[in-house]
């Protein structure tokens, strides 16, 4: 018998075979969210337990705009995850992680029910609201398949974001909600749009004749969603900065986060394959991304064909010397 709590549908969409739990796994909801081998678990199951959960939260929270994204950032093309992101942007919180956990190893729906329907106790909104993106891996199309029935199955309405980065869905969640700039910049336009318009002002006290003088920065998308956001940016600021997105999804023979990407290069501590060589790119700035855009490293080789990394630190470094001299 159906609950006032969820709609009728909930009990056909969590019973179909691809939704049932067939892993013996503890799974543990980390800061990355839930990530393993995508088929070999598989991961269904665990994809439409976190879209219904996803829309429950919109709907404990009245109604505001939840994210769910579905990659394995960094890792293998084979693997893949799913985190949420919270109307603020930012990771869901802390109490949230323990229940994600409980819904993912309920063993069967009658517990996995009963853990939605004690969350929405209280709750006067009907409909929660999701926003879902995916990266590029070959298993993310099936498995935000399974979260947008997720969302349907708690009465959620169900926003598909298809391909985009991490950082890229953070920002449209916090936008929609209206925690950002405004509303309108809440798209891959407005992501690109803002983040154009920021280097701009930092960048005020800068010639643009000497940053083209430079050179383009060239940016390694490790094969992954980046690609598509870099060559958008690249289209923006070609009257300000010179950018050539390489290692695309499309690249022959790339694998994504495969000897390249921001992983790779770092821990690696060697260059980025694919479309670089020291013969062709000494003198350039290299940029590395990981599969879904939310990690950044700096590297380039010298005019002795000599190759350097910068990481995280050295960034810092450089962005304060910067900020000093702007001052």
């Amino acid at each position: 018998m159906s609950s006032s709590l969820l709609p009728d549908c909930f009990e056909a969409l969590a019973s179909l075979p691809e939704h049932q739990k067939t892993y013996s796994k503890c799974l543990k909801y980390g800061t990355a969210g839930f990530r393993d081998l995508a088929d070999e678990l598989p991961l269904d199951a665990v994809f439409f337990r976190m879209g219904v959960l996803a829309a429950a939260r919109s709907r404990v929270l009245g109604g505001k705009v939840m994210g769910v994204m579905i990659t394995a950032s960094h890792n293998p093309e084979p693997d893949n995850g799913v985190k949420m992101i919270e109307p603020n942007g930012g990771m869901l919180v802390t109490d949230w992680e323990e229940l994600c956990e409980k819904v993912a190893n309920a063993e069967d729906v009658a517990t996995f029910r009963a853990l939605i329907e004690k969350t929405l106790e209280g709750s006067t909104c009907k409909a929660g609201v999701v926003f879902v993106g995916c990266d590029t891996r070959s298993s993310s199309r099936r498995l935000l398949r399974c979260v947008c029935r997720g969302v349907a199955a708690c009465g959620g309405y169900c926003e598909n974001w298809g391909e985009l980065t991490t950082p890229a869905l953070h920002h449209i969640v916090r936008q929609a909600n209206g925690l950002g700039h405004e509303v309108s910049l809440a798209s891959k336009e407005g992501f690109v749009r803002m983040f154009s318009e920021g280097f701009r002002r930092v960048t005020a006290g800068v010639s643009t004749d000497s940053q083209l003088s430079r050179g383009p920065v060239l940016v390694d998308a490790a094969g992954g969603v980046g690609f598509e956001m870099v060559e958008k940016v690249a289209e923006t600021m070609s009257d300000t900065l010179a950018i050539e997105p390489r290692n695309g999804p499309a690249t022959p023979g790339l694998i994504l986060n495969h000897e390249c990407g921001a992983e790779y290069v770092q821990k690696g501590r060697c260059p980025p394959k694919g479309s670089f060589s020291a013969t062709a790119d000494a003198g350039h700035r290299i940029a590395s991304l990981d599969g879904d855009a939310d990690r950044l490293v700096y590297s380039y080789w010298d005019v002795d064909m000599k190759w350097h990394l910068l990481d995280g630190d050295k960034i810092a470094a450089l962005l304060a010397e910067f900020i000093q001299a702007q001052l």
